[in-house]
Parts: C-alpha cells; structure tokens; sequence
C-alpha cells in the first residue's frame, strides 16, 4: 500500500476536476525489480449542496411531522427555497418525514421559506383558547407571576406587528371561538382589516442557531421594561418567512451542519399543541356541567347555569356546545361573576355554539359561574337535547356534561300582582309550586311558600326594603323567574 501526494495549483478551482496518471512504476522483488502500467485516475473537487434538517415544536421538542405515505395524517409543511433577495422561491418543495427531518438542496436557494398553514375552517379551541388571552394579558398587565420566554412572546404576537397589544388578545379570543378564521397580520392586512389576498402565517419557525446567537432573543435585561436588545412587550421579535440558510458557512466552498428549527402555532402561548389530548381523553375527575336541573324559564327563554369542577385555581374556561336547533335558538351567555372577559359565536357552519373565557380573578368552584340563554318559546328541552363537544379548563381538556332534566318552554301559567308591590304580593300559578322571593345575588329573603293551583297565595313584603327582587316559581316538571319590585 502507498500514498502519493499531489500540490492543488491556482489553476485547480474549489469545483473541478483533473486528470491524474502515473507515468512509471515499479514492483520490486530480492531477485530484481518489475515496470508496471498504471491506469490514469480523476480527482473531483465539487461543491457541498445537501444537508439534512429537522422541525420541531418548541416546548418539548416534539418533532413536526409529514407522512408522505398518507398525506392526510398530518398537516402537511412545506420546504423550498429562495434567492438572496427573497423574490424567487424554488419550485422544488420537500416535506418533512414523520421523525421532522427534511432534506434541503441549497443550490435550490441561500435563502429557506417554511410554511405550514391550517384551513380557516378549523376549530383551534383546543390549541387557542381563553388561556392563551389570559397569558397575553398578564404580560399586557406587567404580571409578573408569569414571564414567557421567547417563543411565548412570540407566539403572543399573533399580528405580527412587533409588539403585544390588546388586539393579539382580542384576536386570541375571536379564534377561538371562530368568528375568524385566521389572524389578521401587519404583513397582510391594512388598518380597515383588509386583506392583501396572501394569507396569514399560522407557524413561524426560527433556527436555533438563530435563538442561540442573537440578543434580540434574549429577555429584556429590564423586564418588563425595554432596554432596547431583549425582548419584551414593546419589542417582539418579528421572524421573516425567508430566512438564511444558516447551515452553510460558505458560499463558495460550503460546510454545511444539521440545523434545527423551531416551530411556533401562533396564538398557542401555553404550547397546548404538544399536549393536547384527543376527544376521549379528559382529565377524569375534573369537569364542566350545564345543569338543566336548576335551569330557569323566562319569558320564552332558558337559563341554563353552568359549573367547574377543578383540583387547581381556575382563570379559563372555554367549551363547545351543540343543540337541537329545531327546539332553541343561542340567544347570550350571562357571566354571572362580573370578571370574566368573554367571548361566545354560534358558527352556522358547522352548528357549534363556542365559548371562551379568561379572568384575572379566580373562578368560583361548583358553583353557578355562567348562564347559557336560549330562547325556547313552547318547546319542551331536555338533556337529549344537547351535545356537550369539548370544554377546557386553563387551555386543559377536560369532561363536559349535560346534567339530566327536564324543562317545558310553556311552564306553568304564573301571575304576580301588583308589581311593584308595597305591603303585599299575590301569587297565582297554574299548577301546584313552590315560590322562594330571592334578591338580584340569589340571597333568600322570603322562605319557600306552597301555592296550590290556581288559587291566590298572598305573600307579605312590609319587612322587605324597596328594590328588584326575583319570584322562583318550581315544582317537579319546570322553573319560572319573575322579576318583582318592591316599592313602597
């Protein structure tokens, strides 16, 4: 075995090729020596152009997948790449395989667009939801019980104009409920929310040498304040949809590593995308109920109460509801705490009531949180009548009953007069109940009173202060509230 060692002249290019022959060798043996012919050889220098990179999801790592084998597994991303000025993108696209790897040709571009956009037909309730708009309005507020990293504040953005307002939270809160079907973008919209016809960025996706390298990544060395580099809610990192190739070292005669990208769900701040569970999966002794038990009829309206049940404080609750629209129709729901912030849609779509809440005040376990309205005119509603989709509790999914009972849209016939009373009430219901006086914070001030049907149940209010009061009216079969005043 040898070697022979050849001097690279100026006339040998970074991507060539020669001709190598050897004009003489010899065998040598202890009796003599032997010529030899050699056949001549090539030397190739070429040019690196492939290189193997990887998508993952930032909170855990977990890779973004594409299954080319059955293209409707996943939502599929796509790879292709772009000239220097970033106005020439490759017809040549790639996809990632179900581990998140990919192979890119830089020949192709040194620039790289990754795009991964979801139908604007989507339910995102259960990646963007009322916790999401609860963290974006932490950081709104300078609450620094929470303080997002990175790709949180990123992802917070969600119209890409560099800094956190109180459109992301609106925004948040109208997707998740699909009253729109993707963010409006700085990019793309114009200030009377017009669209350019290019649609929104659902993901943005950042290499990590990026991450690693660039202040402008790291938080702000005043937080919440702005100093200037880090960033914070004045200053959001905004991240191009044509961005370098940053594997390659060189142009000329490149080095190219595995590069890792990070991909970020826009509007999923709690980066429920890695964890979010299928439809049969819940938390199994935590949930929430509308409980048509002690719902209320109402003037051709049901209120229909709703309750959480939970082991951790709760700030979010948002559900998914359907009903027999042949018997209701949504009218509103009622928050009954008077801290949440809000945010309710009936999609004609796909018939969906949808619901999407955030406080900054606790909510109240298992108890009345909320009321679902319906108008219900004479019909009769039971459970069967509604389909509990999906609730989440804190951006968690979580179990989501009808509680049984049985209301009649008609009810008892109930008189109540005169109203506004001084001294004294008369109740006439058409069917044998109980009446309860309670005040507009559900405090019993008149015990519970049996009334036959049909016959006068007088009912003394001289100890009772002037104000707006509520008559529940019940018995086996249906409720009835009628509001009383009291002015003496």
């Amino acid at each position: 075995m040898f070697c022979v060692e050849f001097n690279k002249t100026a006339t040998f290019t970074s991507t060539d090729v020669t001709t190598v022959s050897v004009s003489t060798l010899q065998e040598s043996y202890f009796n003599g020596v032997t010529g030899k012919l050699v056949q001549s050889g090539t030397y190739q220098a070429y040019k690196d152009s492939a290189y193997t990179g990887k998508l993952a999801f930032w909170s855990n790592n977990a890779p973004i997948k594409y299954n080319a084998a059955n293209p409707n597994q996943y939502l599929a991303t796509t790879i292709n790449g772009n000239n220097a000025n970033c106005n020439l993108p490759s017809s040549t696209v790639t996809n990632p395989d179900t581990l998140g790897n990919f192979s890119y040709n830089v020949n192709d571009g040194v620039n790289i667009n990754i795009n991964k956009d979801i139908p604007a037909t989507t339910d995102m309730q259960p990646v963007i939801n009322g916790f999401d708009a609860l963290r974006t309005r932490q950081v709104l507020l300078n609450d620094l019980t929470f303080i997002p990293n990175v790709y949180q504040i990123i992802a917070m953005d969600v119209n890409q104009d560099g800094v956190v307002s109180a459109d992301d939270v609106s925004q948040i809160n109208q997707r998740a409920v699909l009253l729109i079907g993707e963010f409006r973008q700085a990019w793309n919209y114009n200030a009377q929310g017009v669209s350019n016809g290019q649609l929104s960025k659902d993901w943005s996706f950042v290499d990590t040498a990026t991450v690693a390298t660039n202040a402008a990544f790291t938080i702000s060395a005043t937080y919440p304040s702005n100093d200037g580099v880090g960033f914070s809610k004045f200053k959001v990192p905004v991240l191009s949809f044509c961005s370098p190739v940053n594997a390659v070292t060189s142009t000329a005669c490149p080095t190219i590593a595995t590069m890792t990208y990070k991909g970020i769900l826009i509007g999923d701040i709690d980066g429920n995308y890695a964890t979010v569970n299928p439809n049969t999966a819940f938390r199994s002794s935590e949930k929430v109920t509308m409980d048509l038990s002690k719902a209320t009829v109402e003037n051709g309206y049901i209120n229909v109460p709703v309750l959480i049940s939970f082991t951790q404080d709760v700030n979010s609750l948002d559900f998914a509801l359907q009903f027999n629209t042949s018997a209701m129709s949504f009218n509103t729901v009622v928050d009954r705490t008077n801290t949440m912030e809000t945010l309710s849609n009936f999609n004609n779509d796909d018939q969906t009531l949808r619901f999407t809440s955030n406080s900054l005040t606790n909510y109240a376990l298992n108890a009345q949180i909320l009321n679902v309205k319906f108008a219900i005119g004479s019909h009769e509603v039971s459970a069967n009548d509604f389909n509990a989709v999906a609730a989440y509790i804190n951006g968690e999914r979580v179990a989501f009953e009808v509680a049984n009972g049985q209301i009649s849209g008609a009810g008892a016939i109930v008189n109540v007069y005169p109203n506004p009373a001084t001294d004294m009430i008369n109740v006439v219901v058409s069917e044998d109940a109980t009446v309860q006086l309670v005040d507009v914070s559900g405090r019993q001030v008149i015990y519970q009173t049996n009334v036959l049907a049909n016959e006068a149940a007088s009912i003394s209010t001289a100890s009772i202060a002037n104000g707006v009061y509520l008559m529940k009216v019940y018995n086996g079969t249906n409720v009835s509230v009628k509001k009383v005043v009291v002015n003496k």
